[in-house]
């Protein structure tokens, strides 16, 4: 009845699959963890590959080369045997939600795409390389239900949703943006476009996978490279462009006036003070903003 999908990349899964597996069991349903690595480094290979000899439950998969969020998660949707699927990020942590998957099963619904939100650590982490990360997060993705239904799209994030088979025999993750980032929002769009509905709840899991700001700047500028391609895929599809943000409204206002090589020349000096001891979120909206800014135009 219920497929739990997990896309795997660089992280141990152990103590996840544990926990998910358990919850599992309590609801005395079908179900099956379907792992997919999306080629990872031999050391994570080797550790996740045991979980299936462990577990008749657990299917583990892998990918012959890095294809990428969107096309791993499309993958696992068609390894999965059961109606209703479960997607989670593998830096997730269930243990302070031991009702999770029970709270999905219990609200699900075939047409809506149920969204439970993530959280954070109350407390900043003692790295204090981790600390942009846990501060970003912590302000701008810790964000309550019912605020989130005001913007179900924009709103959506990919770490942890439940939805039947219905909407994934129509819809699936654009195949075309292979790095981090937006990838969810335009699926959203999709999803709502089709006739689905999507509902946001209060049922969150921890993200558990801080990264340091030299790596977490990196997923960023991907993030910002798939924005501006999310604007081209829905030029081809002439469809409406999904996102918004002031990020968004800031970089149109100003990419017709704005030199790129006068944006580049700030980056290095806004990087390095988003590395110190007390980074600002205004030098990191900036930071965002002239990244952005500084990508080639056509």
């Amino acid at each position: 009845m219920l497929s739990v999908l997990i896309p795997v990349y660089r992280v141990d899964v152990t103590q996840l699959v544990l926990d998910l597996h358990a919850q599992c069991k309590r609801l005395n349903i079908s179900f099956e963890i379907c792992l997919r690595d999306d080629h990872s480094d031999d050391m994570f290979r080797n550790i996740n590959r045991q979980l299936a000899l462990n577990f008749e439950e657990v299917k583990y998969s892998e990918n012959p080369a890095n294809l990428g969020r969107s096309i791993s998660r499309n993958l696992l949707i068609q390894d999965a045997q059961y109606e209703w699927m479960y997607f989670l990020d593998c830096d997730s942590d269930v243990s302070q939600n031991p009702n999770l998957i029970l709270h999905f099963w219990q609200q699900k619904d075939e047409n809506t795409l149920l969204s439970g939100g993530r959280i954070y650590q109350s407390n900043p982490p003692v790295n204090n390389s981790f600390y942009l990360h846990w501060l970003w997060g912590s302000a701008r993705e810790l964000i309550s239900a019912p605020i989130r239904m005001r913007d179900p799209i924009n709103h959506f994030l990919s770490n942890n949703f439940i939805l039947h088979q219905n909407i994934t025999e129509r819809v699936n993750f654009d195949a075309q943006i292979k790095g981090y980032g937006y990838e969810d929002t335009l699926f959203a769009a999709d999803v709502v476009a089709t006739g689905f509905k999507i509902k946001h709840i209060e049922n969150p899991l921890i993200h558990a996978g801080l990264d340091p700001t030299d790596l977490f700047l990196g997923k960023i500028e991907e993030s910002l490279i798939n924005l501006k391609k999310i604007e081209e895929i829905c030029l081809k599809r002439n469809i409406p462009n999904p996102l918004k943000s002031k990020l968004i409204s800031t970089w149109k206002a100003t990419r017709n006036w704005m030199p790129p090589r006068l944006t580049k020349l700030f980056l290095p000096l806004l990087k390095k003070k988003l590395g110190g001891r007390n980074p600002k979120l205004l030098l990191f909206d900036l930071y965002r903003l002239f990244y952005l800014l500084s990508l080639p135009r056509k």
